[in-house]
């Protein structure tokens, strides 16, 4: 027994890409609907890291042939696993002690080193028919045989069941689960990159210039950090579709310890957000700044970071809708480890698929069984997460931001 009617996937990002190529792998009916008029008409950061189940859950997705040419397609890894193996003093540039508390994850396979961007162009390959930009969804009803997904422009659409892949601020969530509500993890960072060129590298600190490095102000009690990886690509026939060679960073702290408020942050220009940068790092080390003297201004810009709290909700299983990705377990990048959980939600619902489906449905047993073990996996992540924010930028735990929340500070 098969489906006729298609899945509705909304969101082009890495979770829908990824689970559109398993879908056409399983000869699945499927659309994606993307917001967005392109995959790249904004800036979404850029360096991606890959770990182990991550990169398990992309060879169960996506055919061979295709991650073959993922792998000739990711930059050259400088290090293991998702931690920065170097800390820099920002004010001497003399490496530092790493502050980390949490758990270590346990060693595996050689992580990829992506390019967000590249990353979403590949998994694109033999979705081209599949994919509908520039539309926007705004509410959906379901039926006795399937689910009508509504768009802002006035069209619809009919599928067997709707994925909400839309992102951390999930339209498709606050339908679904109006409680469901991220928390302000109170993180706030400016992320951009500098392009590597002989005149970078002539005065870049060595450390820098060559490997993921977390550089730290201790100065105040509230850290201010930067991360940073050089994104250099394998010289090989794909050399010409992708970016030139780059140096991938973050910079940033918590609120309380910037002098803008949200609103102005929020409201900054790529220029005005570049500036910040230069002005929230002006008393370090020369050969750090080098890295923001030089960087590529239209792609400087700010965001304020936003989590699911990990003890992620119960709710009673829709037959016809769920959610992968940031729109369900969005969290805090500083751990590394949002990709790999979008990777890993879409492949576990992928299954449940796969599993259950029947005429012009997918049993809600199936459902059920993916969003209990994606509950388990991330919100495993998400706490995860909170010992690299605690690391980088001093993060409160998520009782005291419940607590500040409902206090309305």
């Amino acid at each position: 027994m098969t489906i006729t009617s298609p899945v509705i996937i909304l969101g082009a990002g890495i979770s829908g890409l990824a689970l559109g190529q398993g879908l056409l792998k399983a000869s699945i009916p499927f659309h994606i609907y993307e917001r967005d008029s392109s995959l790249n008409v904004r800036a979404q950061g850029y360096r991606v890291r890959i770990n182990d189940s991550g990169i398990d859950s992309l060879k169960q997705l996506i055919k061979p042939e295709l991650y073959a040419r993922l792998e000739d397609s990711m930059a050259i890894t400088t290090t293991e696993g998702a931690a920065p193996p170097v800390m820099l003093d920002t004010i001497t540039g003399q490496p530092a002690k790493l502050n980390y508390t949490g758990p270590r994850p346990p060693a595996g396979p050689q992580p990829l080193n992506a390019d967000r961007s590249v990353l979403r162009m590949v998994l694109t390959k033999g979705l081209e028919d599949n994919i509908t930009f520039s539309k926007e969804f705004s509410f959906y009803t379901t039926t006795s045989s399937g689910i009508i997904i509504h768009f802002t422009d006035g069209t619809s659409v009919t599928g067997s069941l709707l994925v909400g892949a839309d992102g951390t601020k999930s339209k498709v969530r606050s339908r679904l689960l109006p409680d469901h509500k991220n928390i302000d993890t109170e993180g706030r960072w400016f992320f951009g990159k500098t392009t590597i060129t002989p005149s970078l590298l002539s005065n870049l600190h060595p450390t820098v210039a060559s490997q993921m490095t977390l550089v730290q102000d201790r100065t105040n009690s509230i850290p201010k950090s930067l991360l940073l990886e050089p994104v250099r690509f394998k010289d090989n026939q794909y050399r010409s579709d992708l970016p030139a060679d780059y140096i991938y960073w973050v910079v940033g702290s918590r609120k309380d310890a910037l002098d803008m408020s949200d609103a102005e942050l929020l409201s900054l220009t790529h220029e005005d957000a570049a500036n910040q940068v230069l002005a929230l790092t002006s008393a370090w080390d020369p050969r750090i700044r080098e890295l923001f003297k030089h960087q590529d201004i239209p792609q400087t810009s700010f965001l304020k970071i936003d989590s699911a709290k990990p003890d992620l909700p119960v709710w009673e299983t829709d037959e016809r809708v769920t959610l992968i990705g940031d729109a369900v377990h969005a969290m805090s990048p500083a751990a590394g480890v949002g990709a790999v959980t979008a990777l890993r939600s879409a492949e576990a619902l992928f299954r449940a698929i796969t599993a259950g489906v029947g005429e012009n449905r997918v049993s809600k047993g199936s459902l059920r069984a993916y969003e209990d073990e994606m509950r388990g996996f991330a919100g495993k992540a998400i706490g995860h997460a909170f010992f690299g924010g605690k690391m980088l930028f001093g993060m409160r735990s998520f009782e005291e931001l419940i607590a500040r929340e409902n206090e309305g500070k």
